[in-house]
């Protein structure tokens, strides 16, 4: 069945009259704006109706984001960047064992929006709910603060291996508790490797997988752990990030270290890791350990003598 455009459902809806319809036209195809935007921006609809009609044209159901309860700890599942990136706000999960998450998104809903956030919260299905962007804007600020405060703080948390004397290596660092001079004096105080086996930043897996990576890559004699977003962005250039694509492509800008990208298709993928720059890509559905130990080798040999 044929969809009705967005200008006859405002006509049938009486939200619009046939001059005000033919004006927004022609202002459309003149600027080439959307239509949607251009209704607004002549304030011949609100943007209440023109969600609307957005619904009605769609079939996804609007809704009132203002009265909508806001779930903390799906901020911390959804990070703030691919919630303000894509233009939604976790809502609420749903479904058998929570593997439905609900968000609201701003119209018009976008098909890669929706499975940007379902990858990186390893959910089923995403199902969206149309908002306004004025609601969305709120939404954001409600569920992750004032955007002046969203500025990352470098916070020194690399996990040390359990053979290493934490409490020593802390004290010496004191007199530097910059992130890049602890990083400095806790690599000193690791068991020797091959000079030529940079660190490993794992960035971006869900629960209990990072850890995994890190024990793998440990077990080949690789200097591994688990990274904020923080270290990623400060990581040398002789340094490796392993993450998933969707975390790497939020992030606010391109770290300087080697990048290793995982997804699932590899071509769409793997030409999307090409385009953001990565270094290399890993097919993740499923995990091939023998194709990961060697992308990890090859990257960290490469890497091996660049410097700052």
């Amino acid at each position: 069945m044929t969809r009705k455009r967005l200008g006859e459902i405002l006509l049938e809806k009486r939200m619009v009259d046939s001059g005000q319809l033919n004006t927004a036209l022609t202002h459309h195809r003149h600027g080439g704006a959307p239509l949607g935007q251009v209704m607004l921006d002549l304030r011949l609809c609100t943007a209440t109706q023109l969600l609307e009609a957005l619904a009605l044209q769609t079939g996804v159901p609007m809704l009132d984001l203002d009265r909508e309860p806001l779930d903390p700890a799906l901020g911390r599942q959804v990070p703030r960047r691919l919630a303000e990136r894509h233009r939604l706000v976790p809502l609420r999960l749903e479904g058998p064992r929570d593997t439905v998450l609900v968000v609201a998104i701003a119209a018009p809903a976008s098909l890669q929006s929706l499975e940007a956030v379902r990858t990186v919260t390893n959910k089923s299905w995403v199902v969206p709910k149309l908002v306004t962007d004025e609601a969305l804007a709120r939404a954001l600020e409600r569920l992750y603060g004032p955007a002046a405060d969203a500025d990352d703080t470098l916070v020194p948390g690399l996990p040390l291996p359990e053979d290493i004397d934490a409490s020593a290596v802390l004290a010496d660092a004191l007199g530097d508790t910059t992130f890049e001079g602890l990083l400095e004096r806790t690599l000193h105080a690791l068991p020797e490797v091959p000079r030529t086996d940079g660190l490993v930043l794992v960035y971006g897996w869900r629960d209990g997988v990072g850890e995994a990576l890190v024990r793998l890559l440990a077990r080949e004699g690789h200097r591994a752990a688990v990274a904020t977003e923080g270290e990623v962005l400060t990581a040398r250039k002789n340094a490796l990030v392993l993450a998933p694509l969707p975390w790497l492509e939020v992030l606010p800008r391109r770290p300087r270290a080697r990048l290793l990208a995982a997804g699932k298709d590899p071509l769409r993928d793997g030409e999307r890791a090409r385009r953001f720059g990565a270094h290399g890509f890993l097919p993740a559905a499923p995990l091939d350990e023998a194709r990961l130990r060697d992308e990890v080798r090859r990257l960290l040999g490469e890497a091996h003598g660049l410097q700052d």
